[in-house]
């Protein structure tokens, strides 16, 4: 054989082998994303400082890109969004204490623009505390996505700003969650636009007894988080001296714990509550609608993040008198005492009526009589305590 043809076919494999490149090549131009933002310190551009979008997966999170921000804070990032998870971006600046951060989404639903602020860290590391490892986020689902869903319910990635959520009734100035929020914003800032000093200090009153200190000011709002009882007086000294964030508390808390109210969904003196295996709860009520008397005939099933489900109010099925137990089953059934009824009701994990319009009913001596406990065993055996 002469060397011709060998030649002729190896450039036949070079050129095939670039194709496929190139096809790979432009595949994931196709996927990428683009996120740009600003990063702020209150109103104050934060310029030179880094911003990395990470993936958090099951077990580790992924660095997907990075940027450093302009003279006016603004960056851009282009990456490749995981195929599930969430995606999140945390800033850096050269002390590597002064951090902050925003969740961007699921890979469904990812935000295009960000403002990163001390806001948008508070409510981040607030929701994620959990899934904390170190200064990377990661863990399972669906905690780690509902936790990033419930992080927008306390401040708007997109703005910066407060969440509507949290910013209005039954939220807003109904409780101290708002102005605690707005403290522990306050404790961030005193880092972010003050001197070295001045962060040494938060990370040194953000220390929980027998743990190491935090590293950085994300570090140690997720730590506060987990440990809501840390050291209010010292924290609430530092958030004294940058008062920017408003309203804010007019004294140091008991502790730093934060929960939202959510009311939609038909509720008149909620009893028990039942969590699934997504996270939704479901929730019976004593009374029915419309006042304090008469006995309640619906159950009320919400999101993680407090959207009603499945219509709002589901009735039906012997739903009579509840609001004393319920179970959800390993099949995601779930098993509904009626205390006003003698029965029991069954619906389906997408709130379809399972049991008969009265119910499943056991008469006698040893029968269902106003059932109040209900659980549900790992082979779906239910066990119901009478009152």
């Amino acid at each position: 054989l002469s060397n011709r043809p060998l030649r002729s076919a190896t450039k036949t494999v070079l050129l095939a082998a670039a194709a496929s490149l190139l096809c790979l090549s432009l595949a994931s131009a196709a996927n990428a994303d683009t996120l740009s933002g600003t990063v702020l310190k209150n109103s104050a551009a934060a310029s030179g400082v880094k911003v990395t979008v990470y993936g958090a997966g099951r077990s580790s999170a992924t660095r997907l890109g990075s940027a450093v921000t302009s003279s006016t804070g603004s960056f851009t990032v282009t990456y490749t969004p995981p195929a599930a998870g969430l995606v999140y971006a945390m800033t850096q600046d050269a002390s590597g204490r002064r951090r902050e951060m925003a969740v961007v989404g699921p890979p469904s639903a990812l935000e295009a623009k960000v403002v990163i602020n001390e806001r948008t860290t508070v409510a981040a590391a607030f929701a994620l505390a959990q899934f904390f490892h170190g200064s990377a986020i990661y863990g399972a689902q669906p905690g780690l996505g509902n936790a990033g869903a419930t992080a927008r319910n306390l401040a708007d990635p997109a703005t910066g700003k407060l969440s509507s959520v949290l910013a209005n009734s039954p939220n807003g100035n109904a409780s101290d969650t708002l102005p605690t929020f707005n403290t522990l914003a306050n404790i961030v800032l005193a880092c972010t636009r003050g001197t070295w000093a001045d962060c040494a200090r938060l990370l040194k009153a953000a220390k929980v007894p027998g743990q190491s200190a935090p590293t950085n000011t994300i570090t140690a709002i997720a730590g506060i988080a987990r440990n809501p009882r840390t050291n209010p007086k010292g924290l609430f000294r530092l958030a004294a001296t940058k008062k920017n964030y408003t309203a804010a508390l007019s004294k140091a808390p008991v502790s730093w714990l934060i929960g939202l109210v959510y009311t939609a969904g038909g509720f008149n003196a909620p009893g028990y509550i039942a969590f699934d295996a997504d996270g939704n709860s479901w929730t019976g009520n004593n009374f029915a609608p419309g006042g304090t008397s008469g006995i309640g005939a619906g159950v009320t099933a919400l999101s993680p993040t407090g959207t009603p489900l499945f219509g709002g109010l589901i009735l039906g099925g012997g739903i009579q008198g509840v609001g004393w137990g319920g179970a959800v089953a390993p099949s995601g059934n779930i098993w509904i005492a009626n205390y006003g009824g003698d029965s029991m009701s069954l619906l389906g994990p997408s709130g379809q009526i399972l049991s008969p319009a009265g119910g499943f009913k056991q008469g006698g001596s040893s029968g269902l009589s106003k059932p109040q406990g209900v659980a549900v065993a790992a082979d779906g055996t239910v066990w119901i305590a009478n009152f």
